[in-house]
């Protein structure tokens, strides 16, 4: 009777992930919409469950090679992404929309960890990062797109999804470095990369933008949590800009997409002036780069500086706080933690002449010190400080730290 059972499961996830196989080569696409792969059932069918048993076949039963298992993930990821945005447009419920992103959640998390997975061992996965890049730019452009579409009560869980698309945005960017730093990733290669990153995000942010003045021409005012996604976005394209600037890596690349480069910077000051986003310190930097005068050893030395006095400060305000019984959340004292090794990376790079390392490892130590007394200044010290503080921080930051 139990191998009747599991002859009956196996052959259900046979059958499950032959559709699903079939579902990877079928696209839907309606205007300017990114193309996805049709998503088949979603998880507002009991019979889901099977879809996911299929994936299990595929990735255990059918697939024994770690390179095409984690192409595999990348294309459940794509289809966990086709199912999320299939239960928005088709009405469903908060219950089911909040399932269907968890298990994008999960899915996306266990790719991207794969795929670092594989990075560390010292295997070429440049072909995957070309893959997981253009995935991770599609998702970001599915999810602002759901996000206009998703009831009121569900737009939480979209935004939780965008912000986590956006973390891992950035670690299939440092994997793409330490790619190129193995010989792995080509210079022609990782200029395509880089170039469709660019492109994309900024038709993406371009199109965010007008749906932004679209809302403060209707409400008056963008709301705040609209305004920081945006403003995330922003950074997001910052980082890279800033990460091409500052990588001995990209040297070469730099030369010849320079053009390219000063444009970025360019359109996003005026992003930031037309929204009324404020960063001076990014925004020096932008000039520089739009000037062609960035001095990287000038710049890391400024930064370590600016830094270490925001880690003061942020040490001070949660002896402050404890003075006052205030309990701190956890991950303020992670936020402090993760940047006094980013700065203590930083002051051992550039000891060591590494300008470019030592520019990025000081951006990540001010702005997770600066995240850290952004909490100070919104919440202050009130009685609910601390539940205000711990929502705001899970939501925003994670347990991972901000990298450059």
């Amino acid at each position: 009777m139990k191998l009747r059972f599991i002859y009956s499961l196996l052959v259900l996830g046979l059958i499950f992930s032959f559709v699903a196989s079939v579902n990877v080569h079928t696209v839907s696409a309606q205007g300017d919409e990114e193309v996805l792969v049709d998503p088949g059932i979603t998880p507002a069918s009991p019979l889901h469950i099977f879809d996911r048993f299929g994936d299990w076949v595929r990735l255990n039963v059918f697939t024994f090679n770690a390179i095409r298992k984690a192409e595999i993930r990348a294309r459940i990821v794509e289809e966990r992404l086709a199912e999320l945005k299939a239960v928005v447009e088709g009405g469903e419920g908060e219950a089911v929309i909040n399932r269907a992103e968890a298990l994008l959640a999960a899915r996306a998390e266990a790719a991207e960890a794969n795929l670092e997975a594989l990075d560390n061992e010292g295997r070429d996965v440049s072909n995957l990062v070309d893959k997981f890049n253009d995935l991770s730019l599609r998702q970001q452009g599915v999810l602002d797109d759901v996000l206009a579409r998703v009831p009121d009560q569900a737009k939480d869980v979209i935004e939780r999804a965008i912000k986590r698309s956006y973390r891992g945005f950035e670690r299939v960017s440092e994997v793409a470095v330490r790619q190129i730093e193995k010989g792995y990733l080509d210079e022609a290669r990782a200029q395509e990369i880089l170039e469709r990153s660019f492109e994309r995000l900024g038709r993406q942010i371009e199109k965010r933008s007008e749906a932004l003045k679209k809302i403060a021409d209707e409400l008056g005012e963008v709301p705040p949590e609209v305004q920081e996604l945006f403003e995330k976005k922003l950074q997001l394209l910052e980082g890279e800009l800033f990460n091409v600037e500052s990588k001995e890596e990209f040297k070469e690349i730099r030369d010849r997409i320079r053009s390219h480069l000063r444009e970025t910077a360019s359109n996003i000051r005026e992003f930031r002036r037309i929204h009324r986003i404020s960063d001076e310190g990014a925004d020096e930097i932008l000039k520089d780069i739009e000037k062609d005068r960035l001095d990287i050893p000038g710049k890391a030395a400024e930064i370590i500086a600016k830094a270490e006095k925001e880690i003061t400060k942020l040490k001070r305000n949660i002896a402050d706080a404890e003075n006052r019984g205030i309990e701190i959340p956890e991950n303020v004292s992670i936020l402090l933690k993760n940047s006094e090794e980013h700065l203590a990376r930083a002051k051992e790079a550039f000891d060591a002449k590494r300008y470019g390392e030592a520019f990025g490892q000081a951006r990540a130590a001010y702005r997770n010190a600066k995240n850290g007394n952004r909490f100070f200044e919104v919440v202050g010290f009130d009685p609910d400080f601390r539940d205000k503080a711990k929502k705001i921080i899970d939501e925003a930051y994670p347990n991972r730290c901000i990298r450059d």
